[in-house]
């Protein structure tokens, strides 16, 4: 069963992939972030963290 854990560290000497699905994702969380500002400035801290969040939570790549 020690094949199907996901959790495994990564080996030594590897960096983390970034693709472009991650820096488009960057990118409008902080234009969520800014618009939401121009309404209303408190706006612009709660969108973006409620958005990272959910992400954090369910974006879970395979």
């Amino acid at each position: 069963m020690s094949d199907q854990n996901k959790s495994e560290k990564p080996e030594k000497g590897t960096k983390p992939s970034v693709d472009a699905r991650d820096i488009m994702c960057i990118v409008g969380v902080g234009l969520v972030g800014y618009g939401a500002w121009l309404v209303y400035p408190a706006a612009g801290f709660i969108a973006p963290g409620v958005i990272l969040t959910a992400v954090a939570i369910f974006g879970v790549r395979s």
